[in-house]
């Protein structure tokens, strides 16, 4: 990773944008996007998105899948046109923070999100510590995405914030 003015720049696949409250009904429109900003490409065979209102209950393992240098993909249904199907059921972190989790095929947490406060679960972030550094919950047909595309600090409220034009698939350039 390369770290500026404490900040790091993702060499590999993370979570980029995430839509947790859709206009309308939740089933079927929910989103995450990935972003790969390593130069090469990357086998997510066997990687998982994990995600939950107050633990890690849910998960989604991927089939075999490469996600090419630089660009983005959705896990969710058909209906959001996602290239990783998985039926989300994602928290809005109404009263407390709910989470996201990427996990790589052998384990090893690529990228966590926490979001909503305040975290009254414990949820830990990348650290492995309690998160005490929460992304904003969002408001119906909002996204959650990174501020710049890739960049990961480890802390969501840095990294994050709530944006009212989603992109999926896409930069989120055009919210800087």
């Amino acid at each position: 990773l390369l770290h500026i003015v404490g900040l790091s720049f993702a060499s590999g696949v993370v979570i980029n944008e995430v839509v947790v409250n859709p206009d309308g009904a939740d089933a079927g429109q929910e989103w995450i996007e990935l972003y790969n900003g390593s130069e090469s490409a990357v086998d997510v065979t066997g990687w998982s998105v994990r995600w939950g209102t107050s633990d890690f209950t849910s998960e989604a393992l991927f089939g075999a899948a490469t996600l090419p240098a630089g660009s983005y993909t959705l896990v969710g249904s058909e209906l959001v046109g996602a290239a990783l199907l998985a039926d989300l059921n994602l928290g809005n972190a109404v009263s407390s923070a709910d989470g996201v989790q990427l996990v790589d095929s052998t384990g090893t947490v690529a990228d966590t999100v926490i979001y909503g406060a305040p975290n009254t679960d414990g949820w830990a972030d990348d650290s492995g510590f309690v998160a005490t550094s929460m992304a904003p919950s969002s408001s119906s047909g909002q996204a959650i995405a990174r501020a710049v595309d890739g960049e990961d600090s480890d802390a969501s409220g840095v990294d994050f914030v709530a944006v009212d034009s989603p992109t999926p698939a896409a930069s989120n350039a055009a919210i800087s």
